[in-house]
């Protein structure tokens, strides 16, 4: 396949009818595939700009109070709206415990699991094998249904990102992402 510019011109006859048409025609592929290449580039710099001011402010979180549930409160709110993770929970480690709990959510039901034993569920099972997971399109729907009274939603997608350190100080980040394309 090949992209082409093409001119054509009716050729008359002594009638001033048209007999037959002229087409003078230029491959132009390379000329596309660049303009494809830098629109490309271009979406890729704006959802790193997006990124890096989402980031930003989430340290201004930091710089602003000590307070650990009032910064993780923030930057889920923060990702719910900038990053369209609508629904979003940070699970911190009790190595007492054996079990992860909800330190902050946004947009959960209150009936949504707290405490999340090691291995168990795909929380649990991100901590544990110290991996990251990410389920798109229907499987994410089949696996999380989120009932918030007036309507159920069906998550586009979930992720669940692996603790950098699996300590009492972390545990995972998980979130249901409504519109993957956003």
């Amino acid at each position: 396949m090949y992209y082409e510019d093409a001119v054509i011109t009716p050729i008359r006859g002594d009638k001033n009818e048209i007999t037959h048409f002229v087409a003078i025609k230029t491959d132009i592929t390379e000329r596309k595939l660049a303009e494809m290449e830098v629109e490309k580039k271009n979406r890729e710099l704006e959802l790193r700009m997006h990124y890096e001011s989402s980031h930003a402010k989430i340290m201004e979180l930091f710089s602003a109070t000590y307070n650990e549930h009032q910064i993780l409160s923030g930057t889920l709110s923060l990702l719910a709206r900038e990053q369209a993770y609508p629904i979003s929970a940070v699970y911190l480690y009790d190595e007492w415990a054996g079990t992860l709990h909800c330190a902050a959510r946004h947009g959960m039901p209150e009936a949504m699991q707290h405490d999340v034993p090691l291995g168990e569920g795909i929380i649990g099972q991100a901590a544990l094998e110290k991996r990251s997971y990410v389920i798109e399109d229907a499987a994410a729907g089949e696996i999380l249904d989120i009932n918030i009274g007036l309507a159920s939603l069906r998550p586009a997608a979930i992720v669940v990102r692996k603790p950098h350190r699996l300590s009492r100080e972390d545990g995972g980040r998980s979130g249901a992402r409504l519109d993957p394309e956003a």
